[in-house]
């Protein structure tokens, strides 16, 4: 890396960074697609909870399930600085720049839903990003300071709202109302174990296209909607962390490797303990529901945000030290390609567990689907660099930034490198 100009290394270190978010993603959205809404969350509703399968769940739930999403959410949250901070050095307008490409991926990620993925992310991260304007002067420590309150506004509703059921359902309560054990039973029934959730979402899952569009877009019209109310102070909680550490230089390469080891030692130590704690508990309650849920949505908050910072940390470390490699332009081309790849894995694997491929929603266990996880790796890997070498942008890259900007961009690159830009900022 030190042979690079310095502005090339930043978009390198992003890149990579964006590549490992984007394969690590998938590691938990595989459950999704492969086991349906009741697998996804509870292993021992479908999919194995015994044996390799279950080897598998701890590998999702104490490595990759939320931690990889959240340094999703930070990359976009650096990558949208690196877009606004370019638009003002070339004089543009900063703010028509970037509310321009929030809105119109607004537009792609509410498509996506309805056409592709129920559980589409874009239409959320367009929806949260519409704030970061908002924030892009402010200093590393302010936009802490700020991602530390986005953070409590997510996580305190949720304790006032699920810590009352927990210490009722489990008797820590004297004289429960009835209300609150009724919601405990519920929690249970809905995620738990033998959740009647199981037969009717394999039942959708393995039927026709028009039946699976008519649920998305008819049934379920303000799904994202729920989702952004839901999860946006989370999500922006971890946007604006990833501006900070842009600012700050540690997503750019500007730290030393020992400062990255480091952070990344006390991030994944903090957070594998927390998660690995909670998935003990989770098996010791049976995978009840409520243990569940909440272990995932709740509790787990803020070792996931921890392994996030980890994780970013650890592939600094990694890309600092190794220095210009196959590997690193292999992976860094997954990151430039990132939101075609996160949409072609949509379809690819809609494709093939949905009713109008091969229906093999819930004909699979966990450890199965993790082979397919690394054959969509080694497709993403395979084809990422060849395309880039001869187009400046990925599909859908090209197509979100010429929406973006109102007109068709160039997509090929020119015969002669000097009609093309050495550094190209993300869509």
């Amino acid at each position: 890396m030190a042979t690079e100009p310095a502005s090339l290394q930043r978009l390198t270190c992003l890149d990579v960074l964006r590549g490992v978010a984007v394969m690590g993603i998938l590691v938990m959205n595989i459950n999704n697609w492969g086991l349906g809404r009741p697998g996804y969350w509870n292993a021992a509703a479908i999919g194995g909870s015994e044996g390799l399968d279950l080897v598998v769940w701890w590998i999702d739930t104490v490595l990759a399930a939320d931690k990889m999403r959240g340094l999703f959410s930070i990359m976009f949250g650096a990558s949208t600085l690196l877009v606004i901070q370019r638009a003002m050095a070339k004089s543009e307008s900063p703010a028509k720049v970037h509310y321009a490409r929030m809105l119109t991926l607004l537009i792609l990620g509410y498509a996506h839903y309805a056409l592709v993925w129920r559980s589409d992310i874009l239409f959320l991260y367009a929806s949260c990003g519409l704030l970061l304007f908002l924030f892009h002067k402010l200093s590393p420590r302010a936009l802490w300071i700020w991602a530390g309150l986005f953070f409590l506004g997510g996580i305190i509703p949720m304790i006032v709202d699920l810590l009352p059921i927990g210490l009722a359902g489990y008797g820590w309560m004297d004289n429960p109302p009835a209300g609150l054990l009724e919601a405990f039973r519920q929690i249970n029934l809905e995620v738990g174990p033998n959740s009647p959730q199981v037969a009717a979402d394999l039942e959708l899952h393995r039927s026709s296209y028009p039946e699976l569009f008519h649920s998305r877009v008819f049934e379920n019209t303000f799904d994202r909607l729920f989702t952004v109310v839901e999860e946006g102070a989370e999500t922006v909680s971890l946007m604006l962390i990833g501006m900070a550490l842009f600012k700050q230089g540690m997503l750019t390469g500007d730290w030393p490797k020992a400062r990255y080891l480091k952070w990344a030692g006390v991030g994944l130590a903090l957070g594998l303990a927390g998660n690995v704690l909670l998935a003990i508990w989770q098996l010791r309650e049976g995978m009840n529901g409520y243990a569940v849920l909440t272990s995932h949505i709740l509790w787990s908050m803020p070792f996931d945000f921890a392994m996030s910072v980890g994780y970013a940390a650890l592939v600094m470390a990694w890309v600092k030290s190794s220095g210009p490699s196959r590997a690193i332009d292999r992976i860094a081309a997954v990151g430039r390609m990132a939101f075609t790849n996160y949409l072609m894995t949509s379809i690819i694997m809609t494709s093939i567990f949905y009713g109008y491929g091969l229906g093999l929603t819930g004909r699979l266990g966990r450890a199965e689907l993790l082979l397919l996880v690394i054959g969509m790796w080694g497709l993403m890997v395979a084809w990422s660099k060849p395309w880039l070498d001869n187009h400046i942008y990925g599909p859908f890259e090209w197509l979100w930034r010429s929406l973006a900007r109102g007109k068709l961009q160039p997509m090929r690159k020119p015969t002669d490198p000097g009609l093309l830009p050495a550094i190209q900022p993300p869509a």
